[in-house]
């Protein structure tokens, strides 16, 4: 994972995009695009270099402040390409993002006029929907992340 670049990240998502379209069952006016930790960075950087998303949402997908691979731009640099709704998910005990990465991004989007609603969650941290890491999850919480991710993806796509 160290060795991935954007540029690689927003290729593969390229070639995904390619190849769902290509299938019978695909309506690409449909999508969206979500993750969770570096998939929530990676949907954020898809989101604002590939035009056709209605949606993202972003799992408390951290190091929005640096570029992999590059020096410019950075993923907080290019939420003004984003052409589309934003669902944040993260836990204020967090830190990546932190609190105030999230509030720098909160930012970013008013700045540019995107619509976003972002849920952040007390006494919950990194990862609290894993349901693997004891530590870590926090089922009230995760369970109404979802439930918002869910209910706001069918929304985009009504």
């Amino acid at each position: 994972m160290q060795s991935l670049t954007d540029e690689e990240m927003v290729r593969d998502t390229e070639a995904l995009i390619a190849h769902i379209g290509g299938l019978a069952d695909c309506n690409l006016s449909r999508m969206v695009i979500g993750g969770h930790c570096m998939g929530g960075r990676v949907a954020l950087l898809a989101a604002g270099s590939i035009s056709g998303f209605k949606a993202v949402a972003d799992f408390w997908g951290g190091n929005v402040m640096t570029a992999k691979g590059r020096e410019a731009p950075t993923v907080i640099d290019m939420i003004k390409d984003i052409t589309c709704p934003v669902v944040g998910f993260f836990g204020n005990d967090d830190q990546n993002p932190s609190p105030e990465d999230v509030d720098r991004l909160e930012q970013e989007l008013n700045k540019h006029g995107i619509d976003y609603s972002f849920h952040c969650y007390e006494g919950a941290g990194h990862a609290f929907q894993n349901f693997l890491n004891e530590k870590n999850y926090r089922e009230k919480q995760a369970e109404d992340a979802w439930q918002k991710a869910v209910a706001f993806f069918n929304e985009a796509v009504a």
